[in-house]
């Protein structure tokens, strides 16, 4: 009877350690992702068409 009550016992201990573990993760991953919401954002560059870029530069030439 005694291996069954620490068998449990073990059980518990290991299922305790776990949820700990699980809480100390999820609060880095909190922590990671506050971060990355504080960077600056670096917001996509349109590159204009040969044709936009050759009117453009013939209408500054014209000028």
């Amino acid at each position: 009877m005694s291996s069954l009550g620490f068998s449990y016992g073990h059980l518990y201990v290991q299922q305790k350690r776990q949820k700990e573990k699980q809480k100390k993760m999820d609060n880095e991953k909190s922590k990671a992702n506050e971060n990355d919401n504080n960077k600056k954002k670096i917001h996509p560059v349109v590159i204009a068409s040969k044709e936009e870029s050759q009117s453009e530069i013939q209408n500054s030439s014209t000028k």
